[in-house]
């Protein structure tokens, strides 16, 4: 009897380190694959190596990691980015265009909210939450956004230019003439 329970013992060692051993080749490769495909993946790769405490780095991997449409690698990166510099507004930005990329929209939100309320003068969060919203259809909740924008900055373009894009898609073309004529001007 004890020889079986030593004979299992031993066989799931094996099978651990074969297993981890497997899956640590496995994940070298996919980085090394990866890494040919982007050479500014494998820079990036070697600078956080270096500098593991480096906020941005993380931040433009992440960055990176979307643009090449790889949104679970993204979020792994902002996440350590945002562990490292929490307050980071640009960096909850980039969390929320994440989350949208993945089509996870209430969390895309909370972090648009998030970056809103840590810097409330700063109306890029607030122009995403109306774009937001402008993709959504709601259009009041979109026309809250857009005014709040233009407490801040009263001749932002952006938001004349949405606002005709909402009055088009609701079938008002000479307002929506009007607001891109005020975008342009």
């Amino acid at each position: 009897m004890k020889r079986i329970v030593f004979f299992f013992a031993i066989a799931a060692l094996l099978f651990t380190l074969v297993n981890t051993g497997c899956n640590q080749e496995k994940n070298k490769k996919q980085n090394e694959q990866t890494d040919t495909i982007d050479p500014r993946l494998s820079d990036l790769n070697k600078q956080i190596e270096n500098s593991p405490d480096d906020h941005s780095l993380w931040h433009k991997r992440a960055l990176l990691y979307l643009e090449m449409n790889m949104p679970y690698e993204a979020l792994t990166d902002i996440n350590k980015a945002l562990q490292l510099n929490p307050q980071n507004t640009t960096y909850t930005i980039t969390l929320a265009d994440i989350y949208f990329s993945m089509g996870h929209v209430d969390n895309c939100r909370k972090a648009l909210i998030s970056a809103q309320d840590n810097d409330p003068a700063n109306v890029e969060p607030i122009l995403k939450l109306a774009e937001l919203d402008l993709i959504l259809k709601d259009y009041e909740k979109m026309n809250l956004y857009l005014n709040k924008v233009l407490e801040i900055d009263n001749s932002n373009a952006q938001v004349f230019y949405m606002r005709g894009i909402a009055l088009k898609e609701q079938g008002d073309s000479l307002a929506a003439l009007r607001s891109f004529q005020t975008a342009i001007s």
